[in-house]
């Protein structure tokens, strides 16, 4: 049998289905994240955590005025006697300088996950910041700390020059 174990209701296999076949690695943009993604992961793959750390670090070093980027990513459930809600956290990670770390770090960790596995793409491609995750899984951007100091920077740059944060647009320069 080619099913290597199963756990949480997945069939794992030892090798892949398609052996011998190209495949590629596609990395997806801003926009997509989400509260509590990939929260399973996170709590049992420590590849994935070791993103986590490697990106937590530099977003710390790029905002240190901001708090934690795995709180914006997970934040805690209110306790039934408190008034105040998760909208304040829940927003945070709408904020590009959360984002675009957030996105980065959870498309990375899981593919270390599928690179575990066996995937080897023959070829990597990113759409906006999925350029990022390609970059790095190509070997052209090949440090774990380079590829998440360059995102930071990069979602800092963008949130300041759009004003609110959000990416959507920014300013054309005049000529």
């Amino acid at each position: 049998s080619s099913v290597a174990w199963e756990k949480f209701g997945a069939m794992y296999r030892r090798t892949g289905r398609f052996q011998g076949k190209e495949v590629a690695a596609l990395f997806s943009g801003q926009g997509g994240q989400y509260p509590t993604m990939f929260e399973d992961v996170a709590k049992n793959w420590p590849p994935f955590r070791e993103w986590l750390v490697h990106m937590g670090k530099a977003f710390q070093a790029e905002n240190p005025q901001c708090p934690d980027l795995t709180k914006a990513m997970y934040p805690r459930e209110k306790y039934a006697d408190e008034t105040s809600s998760n909208s304040e956290e829940v927003a945070r990670l709408a904020d590009t300088r959360y984002a675009q770390p957030a996105v980065l770090a959870a498309s990375l960790g899981c593919y270390e996950i599928f690179r575990a596995a066996g995937l080897s793409p023959s070829f990597t491609s990113g759409h906006s910041l999925g350029e990022l995750a390609a970059l790095h899984i190509s070997g052209i951007l090949p440090e774990k700390e380079d590829v998440c100091s360059v995102v930071c920077r990069r979602a800092s740059l963008m949130a300041a020059e759009c004003g609110g944060g959000d990416g959507s647009s920014g300013k054309a320069p005049k000529y």
